[in-house]
């Protein structure tokens, strides 16, 4: 029986305006039925963001890139912040009985805790079927990356199991294997 979950958000859990308010539903959803949720928050650095990226590096890439869509959300230096924050998060809520990622942009490793990544589409299909582009070189790597943690967590992680809310994006993953 799941009695402590802890939920992996890109942003505040407890605000509507996350992630189009699906953390925050499902959340609460959980909590009416017993279930302690321990929110964590991996969106990215907002002093990164807001100091460096936003006034210096997004407006060179969108010049070279208009019309594309590679984030700080995409970077290196980003994922690795973030992942200190999921390791600091898993040695701090050792007692749950599952995690939950919203987004598929994080590998679940070095943890015998069950796991679920719910998402509504993949980079790629926001990418090629929302967006009608053709991946630019930096979104190609990262359409790489995505689906590497995809098949990684599919194939040597037993526990972990990938659900995917929108039905086009999830006929999409399922065709494109």
């Amino acid at each position: 029986m799941i009695r402590e979950i802890t939920l992996f958000s890109p942003g505040d859990s407890r605000s509507l305006t996350c992630w189009s308010n699906v953390p925050c539903l499902f959340a609460r959803a959980l909590e009416h039925q017993g279930i302690r949720i321990n929110r964590v928050n991996i969106y990215s650095n907002k002093y990164i963001r807001k100091l460096i990226w936003d006034p210096f590096c997004a407006p060179i890439i969108q010049r070279l890139y208009p019309s594309h869509a590679y984030l700080y959300e995409h970077t290196r230096i980003n994922r690795f912040l973030t992942a200190l924050t999921i390791s600091r998060a898993r040695h701090k809520y050792i007692h749950s009985d599952l995690e939950v990622f919203i987004g598929y942009d994080y590998p679940v490793k070095k943890s015998n805790i069950p796991c679920v990544l719910l998402s509504d589409w993949t980079f790629e299909y926001l990418i090629t079927q929302r967006r009608g582009l053709t991946p630019c070189t930096w979104e190609t790597e990262e359409i790489k990356r995505q689906n590497q943690i995809l098949l990684y967590n599919a194939a040597t992680n037993p526990l972990t199991a990938i659900k995917n809310i929108d039905k086009k994006a999830r006929e999409f993953i399922e065709e494109t294997g």
